[in-house]
Order: C-alpha cells, then structure tokens, then sequence
C-alpha cells in the first residue's frame, strides 16, 4: 500500500504502511549528502541509532513531531515521575526528557497553561481545547464545587479524541465534555467559549496568513469577554540576537543533540520559531487586543493570554 499523510494535522505526520526502516535509511542518505567529515557523520548516524533505540525517539522522526499521546508523555514527565512513576527504562530517552531544552521548555509551559486555567474556573464556564491533545491541563483539574461547566476538545487525531474520551471517563467528567474532530480552519463556533486553550498548532505552521485565519476562527468562537491562552516556540540565538533563550540554564550537550535532531532527523521548518511579541501581532490582526505574556523557565515556549 502506499504511504499517504492523512488530512490537515499540522503537529505530526500520519502514515498508513510507514517503514521505521525506510525513513532511517532516507536519514542516512541525507546525512551522506551533506558531506560531513567522517567523524561528524559518525556522530550523526551514532545519535540516530540512540533516537531509535526509543520509541519515543522513533515516532519523533517518523512523524516529524508529536501526537497528543507523545505530547502528554514529555510534559507529565516531571509530575508522573514526582509521584513515583517509572515511565522509561531507556537512560538515554529518560536523558531527553530531562534534558532537551525544548521538553523542559514545554514542561514548564504545561504547568503555566494548569495555572491560567485553575485561575478561571467557574460556575458557567465553557472551555475548549484547540488542538486538544490528550486534555490533561483541563481534564486533571479540580472541578469540585464547580458547577454547570462544558468542556469541548477538539481535534483531527481521532486517536488523541478517543484517549482524551476516555480520560474525560475515568475522571467522571464526561456528561460534560464534547470531543470533536474538526479542522482547526474550519470551525465554525460562535460565540460559544469563555476560554480557549491551544497549543501545538502555530509551532507547526510558518504561513502568517494561516496562522491569522486560525486565530481569527478562535477569535469568533470566544464569548465578548473572553480569553485565549496560547504560546509559542522563540527562534533560538543562533536566528535572533535578541532571543529570550537563557543559555546558562540550558545543558549544552542536550541542545547539540537538539538541534541535530531538528536539523537533520525531522522536517521541522525554523520559520515556524516566533517570538512573543511576533505572535501578539499575529493575534492582533486576528482581532485581540490585550496580551500577557508569561515567560517558562528557560525563556524558549512562553504562554500568551490574548482577550478579546
């Protein structure tokens, strides 16, 4: 059979009959055409046997990127680990998870979105989730005392629905959830949330008009007062000057490894990296007017509160 993408999802590739084998070989391939001296391949290839060594690692470059599963793996690391969970008995994928600056980053960006999201809960609200992923920021919440509240997730993995599904379930919530697969371009909600939450979408689209229609379709989808919370990869030191990246609380070694991964391993595009104030102008044209901006700990994925 041959191998197709499946629809419009952005965050990773999906394919039908794919060969771990196949993708390894073209990456090799690639490596071989660069013409590397023959200890920087070596290097290369050697780091790509250790990224498959992980399934974690081999759906990244599969894919080109993260489903909602793998997602929710890196950024309920550090708390499924503070609770005396063993997620990994591989040392070098336990090494990335706590050492990739962009895992850290999102880790800390995770935490920031539970934080704006405990601090507006209420009776009454509609939330809605965009790509919603596995849910976990709002379907772990704590909802006790709160009252006649709608959560909606939406997304086009139907796997990432089903499981968010299927959380909402154990969690008892499910009377007051609604999981649809829609194309983040094509909602056509109105009027309808007093919060939305997204994350995962712009960091894979570079076309500042797309990334404007989508922001747009949110922007009619939120209530008169309502609010936004979003975020953002900033381009790294070596594509800005003026990057808000704090390089001495990054491992150097983790951030080599990074950028190999991204620059050879996957297809991710560097004009997909926004700053902060970037995304503001983006959103503006979208129709926001109010922004906060709430830094991670390494200054690399901050979140952005957008009100209409």
């Amino acid at each position: 059979m041959k191998n197709y993408e499946i629809n419009n999802i952005v965050s990773h590739k999906i394919y039908q009959g794919e060969n771990f084998e196949k993708t390894k070989i073209k990456i090799m391939q690639r490596i071989k055409e660069k013409k590397l001296d023959t200890t920087t391949e070596q290097e290369l290839i050697l780091l790509l046997e250790k990224m498959y060594s992980t399934e974690m690692g081999r759906f990244m470059i599969e894919h080109s990127g993260f489903n909602g599963y793998w997602t929710e793996y890196v950024c309920s690391y550090p708390d499924l680990k503070k609770q005396g969970f063993k997620l990994t008995e591989n040392e070098f994928e336990k090494y990335l998870l706590e050492n990739l600056p962009f895992y850290l980053a999102t880790q800390s960006r995770f935490q920031i979105f539970k934080t704006e999201i405990k601090k507006r809960l209420c009776d009454n609200i509609s939330i809605a989730s965009l790509p919603c992923g596995l849910m976990t920021d709002i379907l772990l919440q704590d909802f006790k005392g709160i009252n006649n509240f709608q959560l909606h997730g939406i997304d086009l993995d139907q796997s990432a629905l089903d499981q968010a599904k299927a959380i909402a379930l154990s969690k008892g919530l499910i009377h007051h959830c609604t999981f649809t697969r829609e194309d983040g371009w094509k909602i056509e909600h109105k009027n309808q949330f007093d919060l939305v939450t997204s994350n995962g979408f712009n960091i894979y689209v570079d076309d500042e008009d797309k990334n404007i229609a989508f922001y747009k379709k949110i922007y009619q989808a939120l209530t008169d007062k309502g609010e936004l919370i979003t975020s953002t990869i900033v381009p790294p030191p070596t594509e800005d000057p003026y990057s808000s990246w704090e390089l001495k609380k990054i491992n150097l070694d983790a951030l080599k490894i990074q950028a190999i991964v991204m620059n050879y391993f996957t297809e991710f595009n560097k004009n997909n990296f926004k700053s902060a104030e970037k995304l503001c102008i983006i959103l503006k044209k979208a129709g926001f007017n109010k922004f906060q901006v709430i830094p991670d700990n390494l200054g690399i994925f901050p979140t952005i509160i957008a009100k209409k």
